[in-house]
């Protein structure tokens, strides 16, 4: 099995949560995991945030398999989702 986003989550927040003020300096990444076949929710996947082999923030889905990882500085990322039994996801480019 695979795991992937779901796409009306995505394009909602565009991976990001935009943060309060327009002067702060990091944000929110939020999203929902799924397999990809049947679109059920993922729960327990492992998503981490990296910047090239630096992990920035990390952050595990809950029973309805959506994610929340705070406190991310302003930048670009690659999101890396696991969980044993499905095939690992990495997702390049998102923005904070």
């Amino acid at each position: 099995m695979r795991i992937r986003f779901v796409s009306n989550v995505l394009a909602a927040v565009g991976f990001l949560a935009v943060a309060g003020a327009a002067d702060a300096q990091s944000g929110t990444i939020t999203g929902k995991v799924t397999q990809s076949e049947t679109t059920r929710p993922v729960s327990g996947a492992q998503v981490s945030v990296l910047s090239g082999a630096t992990r920035v923030g990390t952050g595990q889905t809950s029973d309805d398999g959506t994610y929340r990882i705070g406190n991310v500085p302003v930048g670009t990322y690659t999101l890396l989702v696991a969980r044993i039994g499905f095939s690992a996801r990495r997702t390049d480019g998102v923005q904070v």
